[in-house]
């Protein structure tokens, strides 16, 4: 008897990750998948994707794919308890997602229902894993944008003429203060190859170019990337015309009378300058002399490409990975500005962040509220600390509607509000400061409602007001 064999259809799966029970999250970025115990009342098929809604940030974080079955497991060592000796399914990684809409609130406006029910995989909920498919393939569409566009990398500073002259580059991180607009120039020669990045011989420009701006790193002939523009537009031949450049308040500060010229235009830049922890391009891993002519463009080593371009794809479609112990210590050493008023009338910055695109946030604001508070925590009096080094209690800013990236876009563009200001920030013990982090939903929620019922009147007074369910939101609750 012939037996006919079905073709399997691939399912896509929604599961719940218990980071309680097992970090998921380390095994993943560790080992680039994890193991999956073989259910009773599921089945994966080879080929299934799968979903994991991560229980300690209430989020589907990340994409994955069932690769192997009755697999061994071999991810003991990321347990919090004891790990069964059974046979899993292997799930591999496919892709993060580390934005906001796929936090709890958005997927019950999609159908999500949390509770038990989740704790079962399951494929049923076909409006809920459109949503989470449409998502993924948005972040998927934006990286592979900036897979096909092509890259110059551009050395600043490290040309001898540079060793006691200022050049042209000097603009080139810098916002045009007339139309607020980015031009830089590419040394050590004027022209740019564009041909090099698709150009047509007969072409005058290209755009649609990554430019990524490097420097030397401190003490090393290593590289790190200070900057960067997604869509740049770069000149054949320098622009020059004295009056353009006038025009464009582009003369060097010094004695000279220079005019600088540029070859490269953009709407946006990202200055990652005065990021603490900077991706770091190690030339002994490619050519010692890579940097000699000061630029090269893709493809020349191929491997720093996909490097790169996952670099800046996390940053600009990642989280809000910012380094809030820096910008603490910068809020201790902060002076207390007297004439900061209406800071939520300013429009926010968006510059500093490790691995994503954060808000600029003013540690002077920070500190003017520790110092109207008399250092004393808003959630109790009586909680102390230590003292500082400038002979006061050591307290922290916390931004009681988070201060992210998108949070802060949001409020600029339907409010006109930024809030990175006095009314959105409370003043808290390092205790209560990371409780609301980090602590149980309950002990979030207890204290969230009490600094929103004594904040409220300022938020109000800012044109930020929220309502305390909406607040809860922003925390995963």
């Amino acid at each position: 008897m012939d037996t006919i064999n079905a073709t399997i259809v691939n399912r896509t799966w929604l599961a719940f990750a218990n980071e309680d029970i097992c970090n998921h999250r380390n095994a993943i970025k560790q080992m680039g998948y994890i193991n999956w115990v073989m259910g009773t009342k599921f089945r994966f098929s080879i080929g299934d994707t799968v979903y994991l809604f991560m229980s300690d940030k209430r989020e589907v974080c990340y994409k994955m794919v069932v690769v192997e079955k009755d697999c061994e497991r071999t991810d003991k060592a990321f347990w919090n308890v004891n790990a069964p000796n059974d046979k899993t399914y292997k799930l591999s990684l496919v892709m993060e997602y580390k934005g906001d809409k796929l936090n709890e609130e958005n997927l019950k406006a999609h159908g999500f229902s949390s509770g038990k029910s989740i704790q079962t995989p399951s494929y049923r909920n076909e409006q809920l894993i459109a949503y989470i498919d449409s998502v993924f393939d948005e972040v998927h569409n934006q990286v592979s944008d900036l897979q096909c566009k092509p890259i110059i990398y551009v050395d600043l500073g490290s040309g001898s003429y540079w060793d006691d002259k200022i050049g042209h580059e000097y603009f080139n991180l810098v916002k045009n203060p007339t139309d607020k607009r980015y031009y830089g120039y590419c040394p050590p020669y004027g022209n740019i190859n564009i041909s090099n990045l698709g150009a047509n011989k007969s072409d005058k420009l290209i755009s649609g170019v990554i430019v990524v701006y490097t420097k030397k790193a401190k003490d090393s002939s290593n590289r790190e990337i200070i900057a960067f523009c997604k869509d740049a537009t770069i000149h054949r031949t320098p622009i020059d015309d004295i009056k353009t450049l006038q025009t464009l308040k582009r003369k060097l500060p010094d004695s000279s009378g220079i005019y600088c010229a540029y070859s490269i235009e953009s709407d946006e830049l990202v200055d990652l300058s005065q990021v603490s922890s900077k991706f770091v391009i190690h030339i002994a891993d490619y050519n010692v002399s890579m940097f000699r002519a000061q630029r090269f463009f893709k493809g020349k080593y191929k491997d720093l490409d996909k490097k790169v371009i996952a670099y800046i794809a996390s940053y600009l479609y990642g989280g809000n990975d910012d380094n809030e112990f820096d910008f603490q210590e910068s809020v201790q050493n902060a002076d207390v500005d007297v004439s900061l008023v209406n800071t939520a009338t300013e429009e926010p910055e968006y510059a500093d962040g490790n691995n994503c695109k954060v808000v600029k946030k003013n540690s002077r604001i920070s500190k003017s509220v520790l110092v109207n508070s008399k250092y004393q925590c808003a959630a109790d009096n009586i909680h102390t600390t230590f003292n500082t080094a400038k002979g006061v209690p050591y307290m922290e800013g916390h931004h009681l509607i988070p201060c992210t990236y998108r949070n802060a876009q949001n409020f600029w563009k339907t409010k006109g509000r930024n809030i990175d200001c006095v009314e959105n920030i409370v003043c808290l013990c390092p205790t209560c400061h990371r409780k609301i982090h980090f602590g149980s939903s309950d002990e979030k929620r207890k204290l969230i409602k009490l600094l929103y019922e004594k904040q409220i009147e300022k938020l109000s007074d800012a044109n930020i007001a929220i309502s305390l369910n909406e607040l809860y939101t922003y925390y995963g609750l």
